[in-house]
């Protein structure tokens, strides 16, 4: 079910995370995006909700830490923070999930 809305909100061109309630939250634009020096959207925007979620933030802190990434920029090519959202029952929204197939 969760994986239709997410399709659904990506077929009107969203971006962002649907959060496990199943709260819509929109990636906010970043301008000038340098992969390795700067984060993505969808970064930016999960280290943003994660905020909220110390001991969650704490522990992808602590993953960052074991790769020897100095910075979130840095953790991109192990495109740990997307993962570790995923873990925790968000979904990215994107088109490009159109072309997948149901998952959960």
């Amino acid at each position: 079910m969760s994986i239709q809305i997410a399709k659904n909100l990506a077929k009107e061109d969203k971006v962002g995370w649907l959060t496990p309630e199943g709260l819509f939250i929109e990636a906010v634009e970043i301008g000038g995006q340098i992969v390795g020096l700067t984060l993505g959207r969808h970064e930016a925007t999960a280290l943003s909700i994660l905020e909220s979620h110390r001991d969650l933030l704490l522990e992808l802190n602590l993953r960052r830490q074991q790769l020897g990434c100095r910075t979130w920029p840095d953790t991109t090519r192990f495109n740990l923070i997307k993962a570790f959202m995923v873990e925790q029952g968000y979904i990215r929204v994107a088109p490009d999930i159109l072309n997948m197939s149901d998952f959960d």
